[in-house]
C-alpha cells in the first residue's frame, strides 16, 4: 500500500536558506491491516534546522482489509 498526502504542504523561506530546507518522512516500517480509508499512517514534515515549518499527514487512499494466512491456502 502507498499512502497520499493529506493536502499540501507549503513553506516560505527567503531564498537565500531555501537550501537549508529538508523534507523527511515519517512512516513505520510496517503497518497492521485493517486500515481505512483516509487513517492517517505516517506524515511529512519540512524543516530547517530543528525547527518544524509545516506538515501534512499521509493517508491510505483505500480501505486494506486484514487477512490471515489461511486465506492463500482457499
Amino acid at each position: 500500500m502507498t499512502g497520499i498526502a493529506a493536502g499540501d504542504l507549503r513553506v516560505t523561506v527567503p531564498r537565500t536558506e531555501a537550501g537549508d530546507v529538508k523534507i523527511e518522512t515519517t512512516i513505520p516500517p510496517s503497518i497492521s491491516a485493517p486500515i481505512k480509508k483516509g487513517q492517517v499512517v505516517g506524515a511529512v514534515i519540512a524543516r530547517r534546522g530543528d525547527q518544524q515549518l509545516g506538515k501534512v499527514n499521509v493517508v491510505a487512499p483505500q480501505d486494506v482489509e486484514s487477512t490471515s494466512w489461511l486465506h492463500g491456502w482457499f
